[in-house]
């Protein structure tokens, strides 16, 4: 049967435990990434890999798979459907491919730039 990638909203920052779910069903999944710095009080900092997008998790299954996921997560998340739908909504190869890697290609030394510091105005522009 053919695997399609879905989205998964993961409540309770329990990542570690459906990734093992999955790798245990042997089932891909995805989870873009960043490294994150906390200083500590004693001027230590602490660095830690954390996820890029907070709540979002990427499988890769079969529709059967997709059908009795949520009986096998238990309320610890949910796949994203069609609005209005309760039908899983599939993310073509091609996107995902695309997105794993410019997610993963932030991890090794490329970074984010906030559109907006891109714009220079020197004087009140009306943007439309």
């Amino acid at each position: 049967m053919m695997k399609k990638w879905y989205a998964l909203k993961i409540f309770y920052n329990r990542f570690s435990e459906i990734e093992a779910t999955l790798s245990r069903d042997g089932i891909e999944s995805y989870i873009p990434m960043k490294t994150r710095s906390y200083p500590q009080p004693d001027g230590e900092v602490v660095t830690r890999r954390v996820p890029l997008v907070a709540m979002l998790m990427f499988l890769r299954c079969d529709d059967d798979y997709i059908s009795s996921l949520n009986s096998i997560l238990d309320g610890k998340a949910m796949v994203y459907h069609h609005p209005g739908t309760q039908i899983p909504a599939p993310i073509p190869d091609e996107e995902m491919d695309m997105f794993i890697m410019l997610t993963s290609s932030m991890e090794d030394g490329f970074e984010q730039i906030p559109y907006l510091s891109l714009i220079h105005i020197s004087e009140p522009t009306r943007l439309r």
